[in-house]
């Protein structure tokens, strides 16, 4: 008898206590002891069902482990766990096996979804990006922000900017990265705020930016303790009303 052989999925939580006889699919050991005791034997059951059992919430490297160790099964084992399987999908787990040990920790981590990683095709070689994909599991940055800035990094790289040029501010890399890739509209955004710490806004008044659509808003709150004082509040916002006019004629 052929003697089952042992996924090894390095980053992947197994529910599957260590008491338990091992999970056995095929001749695979998903899950559990590979000591020849007993088993678990789910074969009868699709590859993805048997890897849900042990791993409910697998991410997208130790999905990229199993298929890449299992042959055949990709349809099924992806769409047990939300995944449509396609042509891109493949290259995208294929390219993901070829990235530093420290990404695809940090993949599994921030559990990156395959649209995340697309941007990843656009580039011939990955060690080409090398000290960007081993940057970015340092910079602290939230999954959304993250995302942004792996798509920002390789669009500027395939504009002809090096990465070490994109790499080449430490502190507060995200609103460095923001200004090379969007420099217009971060100058924008550095004006309206520079506007709200010096338009002359009446007392008890206040005023804010608000993004609605591709135009910013400015809500303004104030308070007034009678109708009067209402009038003279608006009547002083003529002076904000002006300040912002001139902010826009500089643009």
């Amino acid at each position: 008898m052929q003697r089952a052989k042992t996924l090894n999925l390095t980053f992947a939580t197994s529910i599957w206590p260590a008491s338990m006889p091992a999970l056995l699919w095929g001749d695979w050991i998903l899950a559990g002891r590979s000591d020849g005791g007993t088993s678990f034997d789910v074969s009868m059951s699709s590859l993805g069902e048997a890897l849900r059992l042990a791993y409910p919430q697998m991410g997208l490297v130790s999905l990229a482990q199993a298929l890449a160790q299992i042959s055949g099964h990709h349809e099924c084992a992806c769409l047990a766990y939300g995944i449509k399987w396609n042509d891109r999908l493949s290259q995208v787990l294929q390219l993901i096996l070829d990235t530093p040990p420290e990404f695809q920790k940090w993949l599994e981590e921030k559990k990156f979804a395959p649209r995340d990683l697309l941007p990843l095709l656009a580039v011939g070689n990955l060690e080409e990006i090398e000290p960007l994909l081993l940057h970015l599991p340092k910079t602290g940055l939230s999954k959304t922000l993250a995302a942004q800035a792996l798509e920002w990094s390789i669009e500027l790289y395939l504009m002809g900017l090096p990465i070490e040029r994109i790499l080449s501010k430490n502190d507060n890399w995200w609103a460095f990265l923001q200004r090379l890739r969007r420099p217009m509209e971060t100058e924008q955004i550095e004006k309206r705020e520079q506007f709200l710490r010096e338009a002359p806004f009446p007392a008890r008044t206040s005023g804010q930016w608000l993004k609605e659509s591709d135009h910013p808003v400015l809500e303004i709150k104030t308070q007034a303790r009678s109708p009067q004082e209402l009038l003279q509040q608006l009547d002083k916002l003529k002076t904000v009303y002006e300040a912002w006019t001139k902010m826009e004629s500089h643009s």
